[in-house]
């Protein structure tokens, strides 16, 4: 019964192509295991890039060439690149 229906695919579905199944390559990834390590070891949070003023100045108006254009949009999502976010120390 198998045959007959395996038969019956091969020649009514596989007729423009009658290897699209059978012979397709496979791809197997395997990755090496490393004693003693743990999830909590990948690194998930970096430290933010330290900008000088003139730096910060030079990005900010950079930004604002990129939305002038209509190339970025400003968006209010609390997912903030860490790249443009600065620490403002008061005096």
């Amino acid at each position: 019964k198998f045959q007959k229906i395996e038969q019956m695919f091969q020649h009514e579905v596989c007729v423009e192509i009658p290897n699209a199944f059978w012979n397709r390559n496979s791809f197997i990834v395997s990755l090496p295991y490393v004693e003693g390590f743990h999830e909590s070891q990948i690194l998930t949070k970096i430290t933010p890039m330290q900008m000088t003023k003139e730096i910060l100045e030079y990005y900010e108006k950079d930004i604002q060439g990129f939305l002038d254009k209509n190339l970025i949009r400003s968006s209010k999502s609390s997912w903030n690149c860490p790249t443009f976010m600065y620490k403002m120390f008061q005096k």
